[in-house]
Formats: structure tokens, sequence, C-alpha cells
């Protein structure tokens, strides 16, 4: 039996693929593909308390038994080909300790059902990784991310799986003009094809792809908010209230138009991918994988009179102006909802 991990990187379409998976189980079981789903999680999230940053608590470590419980069953009922685990947190150096000993732990926890590993992984270009993260963080209720000490990590955590799994690596660009079909699932059936017989066309339970992205007028306040905490909204962020804030704030910046699109000035641009260029060069190098250079936003051209009342300004074009009628609309929404 074979193995593939399917490890992300984050903000690469790692959610909409699994999804896809988890909504076509049965297709994919039939195909002799086991894609583990228990307890509602269809992401392998279990995975991850393995090489995780915190301690393990007694419920990780009864969550790792009822995950090896379930593999064990369905191996044992049924004759599969290949095991696919999904699990973006397990590349991400932010929530796990990605080096020799804990991928070590890893591959012995695996090694359970298979030894024969295949890493799949999507990169993109530096600063595009840098900005769709601190999206992401804003969403979440931290801050702005220091784009000086920002590092993507690629060829040291592709480096350190290939090392320890001496698996065959398979590292694709998130890029559309590069995909198959210019299609992000079509691409990864097709990558994955290279073990499995999976089929496009057997993918009946599709879904729709939400866009996620924020206006820079949305990803400003955000920050307002993170810095002057209001009555409104605390300075104390779990998922649940920071999931309802964006997505609040996202729907109210609906009913203005000419909203804008966060792309990064070119010169914070400049910087990331100079202080990434061993990942750049690398994935070059190693696996043929280029990025085009698509910054053209001078910071010069953008120069507003408007006072600073946050450093994202400093990173991005966004209408201040738009962005407090956003936040007025909104506290003006609570207050009607709170009479």
């Amino acid at each position: 039996m074979k193995s593939i991990i399917y490890i992300g990187f984050p903000k690469t379409g790692t959610t909409y693929i699994q999804q896809l998976f988890k909504n076509n189980l049965e297709y994919v079981h039939n195909k002799d593909v086991l894609y583990p789903f228990i307890n509602n999680d269809f992401k392998a999230r279990t995975l991850k308390h393995i090489i995780s940053k915190k301690k393990l608590s007694v419920a990780d470590k009864r969550e790792i038994d009822l995950f090896s419980a379930y593999i064990d069953e369905e191996v044992n009922t049924k004759r599969y080909s290949t095991i696919l685990y999904s699990c973006e947190e397990i590349s991400s150096d932010m929530m796990s300790v990605i080096n020799k000993e804990s991928l070590t732990k890893l591959k012995k926890y695996l090694s359970r059902w298979s030894d024969d590993f295949t890493v799949i992984a999507y990169v993109r270009k530096p600063s595009d990784y840098y900005l769709s993260l601190m999206q992401e963080n804003l969403k979440r209720g931290g801050s702005i991310i220091d784009y000086n000490k920002f590092r993507s990590n690629f060829m040291k955590v592709i480096d350190a799986y290939e090392s320890v799994f001496n698996a065959d690596m398979i590292i694709r660009p998130f890029d559309k003009s590069k995909w198959h079909n210019s299609d992000l699932f079509e691409d990864f059936i097709h990558t994955v094809n290279r073990v499995t017989e999976l089929d496009v066309a057997g993918f009946k339970k599709l879904i729709n792809k939400s866009n996620e992205t924020l206006s820079a007028e949305v990803m400003l306040v955000l920050n307002i908010l993170r810095q002057y905490p209001t009555d409104f909204v605390g300075d104390k962020y779990d998922f649940e209230s920071s999931e309802f804030l964006w997505r609040q704030l996202r729907s109210v910046s609906s009913q203005f138009s000419n909203l804008t699109k966060p792309k990064l000035y070119s010169d914070v641009t400049e910087t990331i991918n100079t202080n990434n260029v061993d990942d750049i060069c690398g994935l070059r190098n190693k696996y043929s994988i280029s990025f085009d250079d698509n910054s053209n936003l001078n910071k010069a051209d953008y120069k507003s009179d408007t006072k600073t009342i946050s450093a994202l300004q400093n990173l991005i074009d966004v209408d201040v102006h738009k962005s407090l009628e956003i936040l007025t609309l909104y506290n003006s929404s609570l207050l009607r909802l709170r009479k």
C-alpha cells in the first residue's frame, strides 16, 4: 500500500480540495483510495498533534488513538491501494515543529500502514504568500506580520520531508496559468494519479469556490479594531467571534463599490522576495517552478494626504475614507441590533 501526504502549504487551496474529497468519499474509497474521515474531520488534523509545538494533552492522545483505530479498521476491512492524508498544519512552522526529530516521529506513526511515501505540496510566490497569511492573521484577530522578518521556509520544509521520509516529492505552483486545464482540482487529481487512478469526472458532488479574500478597506477596519477595541469588539478574540466579525464586515462592505483589491507596494514585494531568495532559487533549480514579477504598485504613485492610522497603509493601497465609512455602518448596524 502507498501513502500520499498532501501537506498544503497553507493558503494554497487545500481546504477546497479537502472538501471535494469529503463530499465524494464513496467514489474515492471505491477507487481503492482511503481518505480518512472521522468525527467530521476531513483535514486529518490528528497528524498535527504528533509534531505540534504544544505538549500533547490527554484529549490529543485520545484523538490519535481513535484515528489509528479508524485506519486499522478500514484497511483490515477493505484492500486499499493508497491512503491519502491531507493536513496543511504539518507544513506550517508557525504551528508545528518541523525538523528531523519531529518528522521521524510522524514517519514512524504513518509507517504503521505503509512506508512507501509520496509528498505533495503547492507553493506560491513568497510575497503573495505573505499577503495571504497576513490577511488570515487579521481575520483571526492577529496583528500585521512584519514583512522584513517574514520567511516562507518552503525549501526548509520540503527538504526536511524529503530527507526523513525518503519520499517522492511532487511540488506544484499555486498558479492558475500553470495548472492542468487551468483548474486547481484537476491539477491535483492529475498529480495524484501518478499513484492513484482517480478521475475528475467521478467527483459528482462539487462545491462552489467561495472567495474569502477581503478588500484592503476591510483589512484596515480589522486592524483598527485590533488596535482600538470598542464596546462592540473587545480585545479578546476566539475563533467564533473573529469569524463572525470579518464575515459581517465583508457583508457590510458589499454595499460599497470600487473597493481595493489588496496588493503589496513594489518596495515591500521586493524586500520580501529578496529575503526569501533561497526559496525562489531553490524551487526554480530543483522543481522548475518560477514566479512572475507582477508587482507594479509604486508607493509614490499612491501617496495620500490622509493621516496614517495603521501600518497597513505602508504595505498596500487602501481607501481610508471608505474604511471608516464601513466601520461606521458596521457600528450602526450593531446599535440597531442592541435596541
